[in-house]
């Protein structure tokens, strides 16, 4: 089955992200490396999976239910930990505690304003049943 990209959103602290047009989720993991004097190389272990998730967006379509521009200053600004959800469709939803850790605007002369913003987990990322 194709999963078409338009049934992806993310929503922090329980709200969805307005004018959503690009997210993602990246996954990396952090080994720690030992050697021994009987190891011929260092040895890596695997610690943790460190998270983030990143949106862009479009200004404008901002509604009462959804996160806007004033709630993720605020947020960055006093480095408020929020739940974040990111759903990919039907086929998996993934939640954790994370923090705002970048956000930008871009307002061109011809076109569209923009926002970016990515989110740092600070919690082990779950997958909803």
């Amino acid at each position: 089955m194709k999963q078409l990209a338009k049934n992806v959103k993310v929503t922090a602290n329980g709200k969805p992200l307005a004018g959503l047009t690009e997210c993602s989720l990246n996954l990396t993991t952090a080994f720690a490396s030992s050697q021994t004097k009987e190891d011929p190389t260092p040895v890596d272990e695997p610690l943790r999976v460190d998270w983030e998730i990143s949106v862009t967006g479009d200004f404008g379509r901002e509604g009462d239910a959804s996160v806007d521009a004033a709630d993720l200053k605020s947020a960055i600004k006093v480095g408020t930990k929020m739940p974040v959800v990111f759903e990919i469709g039907t086929l998996a939803s993934y939640q954790g505690t994370a923090l705002l850790s970048s956000y930008s605007e871009s307002a061109p002369t011809d076109g569209k304003i923009t926002y970016q913003a990515s989110f740092k987990g600070v919690s082990k990322l779950t997958k909803k049943a």
